[in-house]
């Protein structure tokens, strides 16, 4: 039996904050906010906020 997994993709936007990292944001969810330093981290972190904005 084969398993169809299929592989959603959203866009973020980085701005860098004032007090240092990244302010990571989704055009599609606004409401899923966070933040992270360095690069590699925010973007981490923008895969964790997204899970409660599909419950």
């Amino acid at each position: 039996m084969r398993e169809t997994v299929e592989i959603m993709r959203y866009p973020v936007t980085l701005t860098p904050a004032p007090e240092g990292g990244y302010m990571v944001s989704f055009v599609d969810i606004p409401e899923a906010l966070t933040q992270g330093e360095p690069v590699a981290e925010a973007l981490e972190a923008a895969k964790e906020a997204l899970l409660p904005a599909f419950d």
